[in-house]
């Protein structure tokens, strides 16, 4: 019988944990989503108006390619007019902010993609609840970051008052293959 540990297996869209090959595990050539990691068991932040990290994962050098990185936000805020600045980073770049204010929840999908030929990511800063990305007034952005190395991905909130809170709920993230997103 051979034991299997967690670095050595990779999670299909379907949910299906393959095991593969350590030579594989550092890039994803089998066209299949690597889950980066996730929670749903909450993040609560008040009392402090400094930025703080609730979540984070680290993206395999070599494993994002011309693929996609995909997170899913679930939060809950106080509902009042005052702004809780959620940030989410790549490699220290920030790939997406949104403020959500007199609301009390709030879902977010943040969407990455590769670009290794020119060593650059593409993302949209304002992503939650938009569907006509143009008429938002923002554009694309691209950023260089080297994803031949490993990289930080964290998920961070900023409360305009300490009196406020912000719970991440839940957050999933994962790398897709190219053209599957």
């Amino acid at each position: 019988m051979t034991t299997i540990n967690d670095q050595d297996c990779i999670r299909t869209a379907r949910g299906l944990l393959v095991a593969i090959e350590h030579d594989d595990a550092a890039k994803n050539t089998e066209g299949l989503s690597q889950v980066l990691g996730g929670s749903g068991a909450g993040s609560l932040v008040t009392g402090t108006t400094a930025e703080t990290t609730m979540a984070g994962a680290t993206v395999p050098g070599g494993m994002l390619g011309s693929g996609s990185i995909r997170v899913v936000l679930a939060v809950s805020v106080t509902n009042n007019a005052a702004a809780k600045t959620f940030r989410v980073r790549l490699g220290g770049v920030i790939v997406a902010t949104f403020s959500p204010a007199s609301t009390a929840a709030i879902r977010a999908t943040v969407v990455v993609f590769g670009r290794p030929a020119a060593g650059q990511v593409v993302f949209h800063l304002n992503p939650p609840g938009i569907q006509d990305m143009s008429g938002s007034g923002a554009a694309w952005t691209t950023a260089a970051v080297d994803m031949s190395v490993d990289q930080p991905l964290t998920v961070s909130v900023q409360l305009a008052s300490g009196t406020d809170s912000a719970d991440l709920v839940g957050w999933a993230a994962e790398i897709l293959p190219a053209g599957l997103w």
